[in-house]
């Protein structure tokens, strides 16, 4: 089964959108295989280049082909080409080896996956990704006391990645060490409140552990946010029964049959080969970035159309695209591939704030400030929409009267540091300069070590004190 919160790879010159990604409108594909390293240090990005200097190979991407595959062997075989030509043409960078891993993981080929692993590991003993992998095979082997070691210390490498605790805790379990399970799960929700799999996989671990009361708080923290999960209903449901809440449990369990069996009725040829599709297409997201780092731009962009192809919800595949085009300083293609995403993702707020971004950047503002009203149209709680519309305002004298009504409703929403220093440039146009010393003081209160807003608040004070009101 698919899970949150897996990792893609990011080598050390990943173009990143100019803004977040779109808010989860539109689902992003994932699957257990998770991501690679999301950091990489100078000396990593010099192997790169050196290993693509060392491999001049004349090979091209000429095989991936712009079409959808007619059936899941020929998406494989292209797979399985993509990522050799990847470790061919950079044999001594373990992201490489890390592509061609995952992939191999995910079609059963163990053996090689681990192989793939054990050959990064020789170029980089800590590379956490590759002892993430190693630990991930032992523990489907069944090798337990391995794969915990190997999971350990892949999980102090990556405190914040999911599937490395929750694999952690999964080895854990099957060796009967139940309350280090819990721990390792507790832990990690804590840091991420807003991971429903943890909560999850934590309430099964404190049924083990016939703790039920605290398994119930986990099921129904997992329900929170994800309402419909027919695990969560269940688990809720087993751990009410044991409370004697029976009527309440039964209510639960009813509810995720009705869930799972309509989830199995829909399980049908063509949606198995769209879920097939959306994990191979996030495997060539991580080609992609890869080739991005090496400063391999037009495969990249190959190997991130394919990707959307695959799969059109897939984010990483739109923002990997846009962020060629900025890297390349293509402003009318970057635009143009921004309206894209705010067409095909109309009821995502975040795919309206970038266009708006891009549209500030064309030179283009009324268009942008109307991106930034459907922003705040399709989510009046957005800090960002409210953050980009002001920031536009202040750069507009026809628009300074309307920044305060903004500018008070970010205060009223948020109210950080640097939302007050927004409000006290409000304040300022509109000649307020009290109004705007008070803002500026609140900014400083709260992020007293801020040197911006400690001489943003010296040149208002000087402008006052040469006779200005």
């Amino acid at each position: 089964m698919e899970q949150q919160g897996s990792r893609e790879p990011v080598s050390p010159n990943d173009p990143q959108p100019s803004t977040p990604p779109p808010s989860p409108a539109v689902p992003k594909a994932a699957d257990e295989t998770g991501q690679t390293a999301a950091d990489h240090s100078a000396a990593q990005a010099m192997q790169l280049a050196a290993s693509r200097a060392a491999n001049n190979s004349d090979a091209t991407l000429s095989f991936v082909s712009m079409e959808l595959p007619d059936d899941g062997p020929q998406l494989r075989q292209e797979a399985v080409e993509l990522v050799d030509y990847l470790v061919q043409r950079y044999p001594k960078l373990p992201d490489a080896l890390e592509c061609n891993a995952r992939l191999h993981l995910m079609i059963g080929e163990t053996a090689l996956a681990a192989e793939s692993w054990q050959a990064a590991l020789s170029l980089a003993n800590d590379y956490a990704y590759a002892l993430h992998g190693l630990g991930k095979v032992a523990l489907r082997q069944n090798e337990l006391e391995r794969a915990s070691q190997l999971l350990r210390e892949a999980a102090d490498l990556l405190p914040d990645l999911e599937d490395v605790h929750h694999d952690l805790s999964s080895a854990y379990l099957d060796s009967g060490a139940v309350a280090q399970a819990i721990q390792v799960l507790s832990s990690f929700g804590e840091r991420h409140p807003e991971s429903a799999q943890t909560w999850l996989l934590l309430g099964y671990a404190e049924m083990a552990e016939r703790d039920f009361a605290k398994a119930r708080s986990a099921f129904e923290k997992a329900l929170d946010l994800s309402p419909e999960s027919p695990r969560a209903q269940e688990g809720l449901g087993r751990a009410l029964l044991r409370l004697g809440e029976k009527e309440r449990a039964l209510t639960l369990l009813n509810r995720q049959r009705v869930s799972r069996g309509d989830a199995a009725d829909s399980l049908e040829a063509d949606a198995l080969m769209k879920q097939e599709m959306a994990s191979y297409s996030q495997r060539y997201i991580d080609v992609a970035k890869v080739l991005v780092a090496g400063g391999d731009a037009a495969e990249a962009e190959r190997v991130y159309r394919k990707a959307q192809i695959l799969d059109p919800s897939n984010q990483d595949a739109w923002f990997g695209l846009l962020g060629i085009y900025q890297q390349q300083k293509d402003l009318n293609k970057a635009l143009a591939w921004a309206e894209k995403i705010q067409t095909e993702n109309s009821q995502s707020p975040g795919a309206h704030l970038l266009y708006g971004n891009m549209l500030v950047a064309a030179g283009r503002p009324q268009d942008a400030l109307q991106a930034y009203e459907q922003v705040l149209a399709l989510d009046p709680q957005d800090p960002a929409g409210f953050v980009a519309m002001l920031r536009l305002m202040l750069q507009n004298r026809a628009l300074w009267p309307k920044t305060l009504g903004v500018a008070q409703r970010l205060v009223d929403l948020r109210g950080s540091a640097a939302d007050f220093e927004l409000l006290g440039q409000a304040f300022a146009v509109n000649q307020k300069f009290a109004d705007a010393e008070a803002a500026l003081r609140r900014a400083i209160e709260l992020e007293p070590n801020n040197a911006v807003y400690a001489n943003a608040l010296e040149q208002l004070q000087a402008f006052i004190a040469n006779g200005n009101p």
